[in-house]
């Protein structure tokens, strides 16, 4: 059965700027407490915030099923984007942003029913 949300789509996203996020909280951890350092901080707070954009695209997909295409295409693009500051979440996280972006982009609604 097809959904009339792309709710497969949406879940991989969130769970792939849920992993850079955590990747990038990890790394203002070690950057701050343990190296005592601050010259890479700015950019890991960049991709930690692109995390959370992610988040939020997947989260808009859900919400406006009509524009998957260019919600899909965002996830994407900031899937690519979280390369620059969290390694784009020791790349896991990119995979899985990039995969939920296409899937969002594919989805398709269900189809309407004919008028009786």
């Amino acid at each position: 059965m097809q959904q009339s949300r792309p709710v497969d789509s949406a879940v991989t996203a969130v769970a792939g700027g849920v992993i850079v996020v955590a990747v990038g909280l990890y790394l203002v951890y070690v950057i701050t407490g343990i190296l005592h350092k601050t010259a890479g901080l700015s950019l890991v707070l960049a991709g930690t915030a692109v995390g959370v954009v992610i988040i939020a695209l997947g989260l808009l997909a859900l919400r406006y099923p009509e524009r998957h295409r260019l919600l899909g295409g965002l996830i994407m693009l900031f899937g690519f984007l979280s390369w620059l500051g969290t390694s784009g979440g020791y790349i896991m996280g990119l995979v899985v942003s990039i995969i939920g972006g296409i899937m969002t982009v594919v989805w398709k609604p269900p189809a309407q029913a004919p008028p009786p």
